[in-house]
Order: structure tokens, then sequence, then C-alpha cells
């Protein structure tokens, strides 16, 4: 399980550097790993587990934007907001646990090197904040959470470290850094294990099902990124669903996404969620199920029509240089409905 994750990352790293104009961002690796690498690691983990009757799926939503909260206590920076993260990852096992808890989940902040938040405001949040306010998006704005439960589910993503391997040019081999540092103290270890880790219940914090609205803690954290965003994907009429269909490659995943800064911003959708979403409740079922059905009804070429601009230079032959995102995440526009990249690895019997 291990070096399937750590095969997919240094696969679609790799192509991120080859199908982007100049050296590829946290943003573009990002793209390549949701469009290419999550197909091909479910893949494998159904090799893996089929032996133990076992069926992963893998379903996410991916949206260029993030939501921007407010630390507390306020730190004494010129930045009065930063972003939550940049991709959550939920584990879940088909089923409720106990009747109670959905799975495992962590959060994670990308950074092409983690050691460029020393002195930020997302160091405050991350290491040290002991709750947060939303700034955005719209829906969310103004609420409170608490970051007082969650030492081992915060984490940097670490896209700088490379191992020079024999057989091969190089080897991308990302890191992993539990920024409360409660576990694996002052080390950065491969994010292929911290993931493996996170599957199995090691790292991460278990989530609740939502019990209402007057929750604060990580449960509710989870629910809000999962819930905002799955309903976000019905106000947006540009959303890019891949199930069962042969993905988006090279420059295609990159301008699926669209422009930096663009305010109609596609989000990338691989969807399973009738089934993932019936464990949560009645509302996120029915949630799910809509977005199966539009998964079944998705049209691949309309979407090309109506994102022309974006996918023109590769229609019409054009030796323009593939486009690249870059490092930043466009800000959700004020009252926008945004959302939170999220990534759903449920692993049922049978």
């Amino acid at each position: 399980m291990i070096y399937s994750i750590t095969q997919t990352i240094n696969l679609t790293f790799s192509a991120a550097e080859v199908g982007c104009a100049g050296q590829a961002g946290e943003v573009d690796r990002l793209v390549y790993f949701f469009l290419e690498g999550l197909p091909a690691l479910e893949n494998q983990f159904r090799h893996i587990f089929r032996p133990h009757r076992i069926r992963p799926t893998i379903s996410g939503i991916f949206c260029h934007q993030t939501p921007r909260v407010e630390p507390q206590p306020s730190a004494k920076l010129a930045q009065q907001s930063c972003e939550l993260g940049d991709l959550l990852f939920l584990i879940t096992y088909g089923r409720r646990l106990y009747n109670n808890y959905l799975g495992n989940a962590f959060l994670v902040q990308a950074k092409q090197d983690a050691r460029s938040v020393r002195g930020t405001l997302q160091e405050c949040l991350y290491e040290t904040a002991d709750s947060f306010l939303y700034r955005s998006p719209g829906g969310l704005a103004g609420q409170y959470r608490n970051l007082t439960d969650c030492p081992y589910a915060l984490w940097y993503w670490d896209f700088t470290d490379r191992v020079w391997w024999s057989e091969l040019p190089y080897r991308w081999s990302t890191g992993g850094l539990c920024a409360r540092r409660h576990i694996y103290p002052q080390a950065e270890w491969p994010f292929s294990l911290v993931l493996a880790d996170l599957i199995c219940g090691v790292v991460g914090r278990r989530v609740r099902a939502s019990h209402g609205t007057n929750q604060q803690d990580w449960s509710r954290i989870v629910d809000d990124m999962i819930r905002h965003t799955a309903k976000s994907t019905f106000r947006r009429q540009n959303a890019y669903i891949s199930r069962n269909r042969e993905p988006l490659r090279g420059e295609d995943a990159i301008r699926a996404v669209g422009a930096t800064g663009a305010a109609d911003v596609p989000f990338l959708i691989r969807s399973s969620f009738g089934h993932i979403f019936k464990i949560f409740d009645p509302e996120l079922h029915e949630i799910g199920m809509k977005l199966e059905y539009l998964s079944e009804h998705f049209d691949e070429e309309k979407f090309k029509k109506e994102q022309h601009e974006r996918f023109r230079a590769a229609d019409e032959g054009s030796i323009s240089e593939p486009p690249r995102l870059g490092n930043e995440r466009p800000d959700i526009p004020e009252g926008g409905d945004g959302g939170c990249s999220f990534v759903i690895m449920d692993f049922s019997l049978g």
C-alpha cells in the first residue's frame, strides 16, 4: 500500500513537471494527483485488497479555491486571514463505526517547501491557534470552530524532497510533517507512509457523524468542508466529472481547472458519492445520488465547448505552451460559495 502511494505521487508529480510551462507549482501537482493519481491509486488498492474481500473506492472534489480563516487568538501579523488547507483526506469503512463515527481524517497544507510557513499566519493556525473564525466562503463566514482536539489532524505536505535512485533519474519522495509535532517530533516522514497511517487509523483524528449545528470541533470542521463543497457543486455550471471514464490528462487536466483567479473556476469531481454519502446522513446521501446522476450524464465534449477559451489551444493545434497554475489559490469572491478540496477513501467489505 505504501509503495502504491509512493509510485502514484512519483508518476503524477513527474507528469506535472512535463505537462506545465516551466516548473510545476503546488496547485499543478495537486491537480495531476487528483485527476490522474486517484484512479491509479484506486486500481492498485483494489488489487491489494481483493484477496481480503475488501473493496476500496476513492472519491473527491477538487476546487481551486480554499476557505480563508482568522486564527484565534489573533496573531500580531499584518495578514488578517489565511488558507484553511489544501486537501482534506477522510477514510471511511463502508459504514459508521460504533454507530457514531464516520472514520478518520486529516487536513494538509501543500507547500513547495514547508519551511516557507515560518513566521506566517498559516504557521500560527496550524501550530498554535486554539480556534478560528471563517472569513470565507459566504455560507460559513463569521462562524467559530475549535482546534484544541486535533493535534494529529493538521499536516504539511512538503513537495521539496527528492531521493536519488540508481534505476531512475529521480524519484519524488514527498514529506509529511505533523504541524503540532506531538508525534514524529522534529521529523519529516514520507507522505506515503503518513497517508497509509491515516488509512490504518494511526494518525489523523476520528470524525463523528454530524449531530446538528451546535458542534464546533474537528468533526464539524470536516463536515463543513465536505457538505459545503458538495452543495456548491450544484451552483456550478462548469464542474468536470470524472468516474468510470478515461480521466483528463496532461494539458487538459490543467485547462479544466482554469486560469488562476478566474471567477468561474471549475470544480473537478471524482464521484462515487451515492455509496459513500449514505454513511453520513439523509441530506448528504441525497446530494450524493444527484452527483451520481450528474456523473452518469456528464458530456465531456459539451464541457470543453463551454470552456472553449481554456481548451482552444489544444483543440486547434496551437503550439502555445501548456498553462501553469503555480502556487497561488484565488480568493473566494465576497459572498461566494467556493469550497475546499477533499478526498474520501472508502474501504468496504465485499
